[in-house]
């Protein structure tokens, strides 16, 4: 027996299931916005956008101006010619990487995160590629840096 939508009873998602899940997906992003510092880049490395745990943790106010930035200002300076072997194999191999990465504050502070980076692809209105970052809040100390996956 088929339904108005032109699909079997068994295949039709009742009214209100996309609702649903566009609440669950909006609770999962609210969950990570409040425990995972977050930060998307472009595959060029200049900023897109961050939650505010980003702002907060690199000691930057919610309403400056971070666009365009480029990543190496995220990341320790003894660290940069390093990280730029994980950026090009994530953006040109779609490799991704976790691990220990130390960053450097706006203050110039160190910050040791458990990061987890990856690529995605987005249609709005052409395809976009973007690297996404992931943290775990900091560690004061940490083992090897290049522990990855």
């Amino acid at each position: 027996m088929r339904r108005k939508c032109g699909r079997t009873w068994r295949n039709c998602k009742p009214p209100g299931e996309a609702t649903r899940q566009s609440q669950r997906f909006l609770a999962l992003e609210e969950s990570i916005n409040q425990n995972l510092i977050r930060a998307e880049f472009d595959t060029d490395g200049r900023f897109i956008s961050a939650n505010p745990l980003f702002f907060s943790k690199f000691e930057y106010t919610n309403d400056q101006s971070l666009s365009g930035n480029l990543w190496p200002e995220f990341i320790s300076e003894e660290n940069r010619d390093w990280f730029k072997g994980i950026w090009h194999r994530l953006i040109h191999n779609d490799e991704s990487y976790r691990g220990y990465l130390k960053h450097s504050t706006r203050s110039g502070k160190d910050l040791w995160t458990m990061a987890t980076l990856s690529t995605s692809k987005m249609k709005i209105p052409r395809w976009i590629r973007s690297c996404s970052w992931l943290w775990i809040c900091p560690r004061k100390e940490a083992g090897s840096r290049r522990t990855r996956q």
